[in-house]
């Protein structure tokens, strides 16, 4: 024997529709019980459920009490249980299509590619039809009217739209029965039944058949907990209105968390609301930490993170104006012959972060593209390429004119390169060192509307990473043994020792003596072909001696 409660839960409903059960009306749609239901008429459902236990208990018909585990569907905001009614609605048919739609899905890109098997699996697992039409008070009305003689539907002309049936007769007058008793349409639309027809919008649909709509769109960003909705809808409307997808790409973006749920207005669960958040950090800094987050994934609010983006934004400024006045009236015709050790390195490592940045962000992979962005900015640039060339910019005669052009050109180009490739992700901060450093040279209104030309940017110095890292390896020494002795890195050195065996890389680093001298504060340069174990540091503070290993 299996009780049915019509309607109770989907698998009641279900029954109910296979079996052509009678059907008795319980729960009216004010929430109260109803006359069918004898003395539990008028109680609401959990009001209902509690006189319901003590009847049995009264009438002795109670046995036993057993605890059980069931399912039972909830709004997702309000967590309350849901009732169901028999409503006459509005429906798309979708189950008849579904293999369509997942056809369709084939022909978009999705990033990350993970994020179309939630699609998948919500299409394959529909077991309704796409009801459009809502019981609220608000909204955009359907603009047809209903016969109360033969129950016909009227709809309204197309040359007569837009138009409310609540406020405005039929266009037609009467019913094709002759009738005059008309009924307007009360229910409204479905948000998603209008919000689906975006890319429609967008490129300025109409029913005008000369003026079909530009579809495909290229992209479209959202979250993952909308893919069963705003997207699925919105191909299930392109694939109806145009026999085709709505965009190439769809992107999808993750939460973000406060605990272990996503922060939401609705429920006011994070203390941090946008505008205090702005009283605290600038527009940059919260834009720098959005786009620390991986595409598709959640992520938890990080006030660490904002401050890094802080961090930033004051480096990437003090970065720029430092180099103010070596730049002042450069402007680069065309790459010098020779651009030097140093220059070349740079150049590459740059090239070879603009080939990386758009690989990433030709997939969407935009936290990606800023993490390499940051590690060139903090480590190559700033640590390395500015600390070298620094002497150069405070002590210019001491380097021939070919030297300071060629590190001019580079750090013009690669300058004004950092700022386009982080004009995405702080664009307050570009633009304004942009507007005073840049714009006069390029003659172009806005850094947000310049084309970074990859053409600057071709790797063409393959052997000057492996001598760099050699110079670079000294430099670190020198910066280590300062450090072990709790000396300043400004601390000047009477000699540094290179203890070296191989002629071409001795060669090397005597053709960067200049610089060398300059970034370790030392006064001579020494080369020994003695082995050496571990970088010392002797002497005392009239006269350090450093001596370190080159390989």
């Amino acid at each position: 024997l299996v009780m049915c409660c019509t309607f109770g839960d989907p698998t009641d409903i279900y029954w109910f529709k296979t079996y052509s059960l009678p059907f008795v009306q319980v729960v009216g749609r004010d929430g109260k019980w109803t006359e069918a239901t004898g003395p539990l008429q008028g109680l609401k459902v959990v009001e209902a459920r509690k006189r319901m236990l003590e009847l049995l208990i009264e009438d002795g018909s109670l046995r036993e009490q057993l605890p059980i585990k069931h399912h039972v569907p909830v709004h997702e905001r309000c967590k309350q249980g849901i009732e169901y009614l028999i409503l006459t609605q509005w429906f798309v048919d979708i189950l008849n299509h579904k293999k369509d739609f997942l056809a369709q899905a084939d022909k978009i890109n999705w990033y990350p590619a993970f994020m179309k098997a939630r699609y998948i699996d919500w299409v394959e697992h529909l077991s309704w039809d796409w009801c459009i039409s809502r019981q609220r008070f608000y909204g955009i009305p359907f603009p047809v009217w209903h016969c109360n003689g033969c129950n016909e539907v009227l709809v309204a002309p197309e040359n007569c739209l837009p138009i409310d049936p609540q406020e405005q007769a039929f266009p037609g007058g009467t019913c094709v029965c002759g009738s005059k008793d008309l009924r307007a349409d009360t229910d409204v639309m479905d948000t998603w039944n209008t919000s689906s027809i975006t890319p429609q919008l967008v490129t300025r649909w109409e029913l005008d058949a000369e003026r079909p709509a530009q579809m495909p769109m290229t992209m479209r960003p959202q979250a993952h907990d909308i893919i069963r909705t705003w997207a699925f809808y919105t191909i299930i409307k392109a694939f109806y209105h145009n026999n085709d997808v709505p965009w190439r790409d769809i992107v999808i973006s993750g939460h973000v968390l406060a605990g272990k749920e996503k922060i939401s207005k609705s429920k006011g669960n994070e203390k941090i609301t946008p505008i205090s958040l702005l009283e605290q950090f600038s527009p940059d800094v919260i834009r720098f930490w959005a786009a620390s987050g991986t595409p598709g994934a959640d992520t938890a609010f990080s006030e660490n993170q904002l401050k890094i983006g802080q961090k930033l934004v004051t480096k990437l400024w003090n970065a720029m104006r430092f180099s103010v006045e070596f730049l002042q009236d450069f402007k680069p015709v065309s790459k010098p012959v020779d651009l030097g050790l140093v220059n070349e390195w740079v150049h590459d490592e740059f090239a070879n972060l603009v080939k990386r940045y758009c690989v990433s962000f030709d997939a969407y992979d935009y936290s990606k593209a800023l993490e390499l962005v940051e590690k060139f900015f903090w480590q190559d640039f700033c640590d390395n390429y500015l600390e070298l060339i620094k002497d150069q910019i405070f002590n210019p005669t001491k380097y021939s004119a070919s030297e300071l052009e060629a590190t001019r050109y580079v750090l013009y180009t690669v300058s004004y390169g950092l700022l386009q490739l982080y004009a995405p992700f702080i664009p307050f901060v570009t633009e304004k060192l942009y507007q005073m450093l840049f714009k006069n040279h390029v003659g172009i209104e806005s850094l947000h509307v310049t084309k970074l030309d990859k053409a600057l940017f071709v790797a063409g110095y393959p052997a000057s990473a492996n001598d760099m890292k050699a110079l670079l390896g000294v430099v670190d020494q020198v910066r280590k043994l300062k450090s072990e002795h709790q000396l300043s890195l400004k601390t000047p050195l009477a000699d540094l020792v290179f203890h070296i065996s191989d002629t071409r890389l001795q060669a090397v680093l005597q053709a960067q003596e200049a610089m060398l001298t300059g970034i370790t504060q030392t006064a001579k340069i020494s080369f020994s072909g003695d082995g050496l174990e571990e970088g010392r540091l002797d002497g005392t503070a009239e006269s350090y001696v450093a001596h370190v290993k080159a390989v």
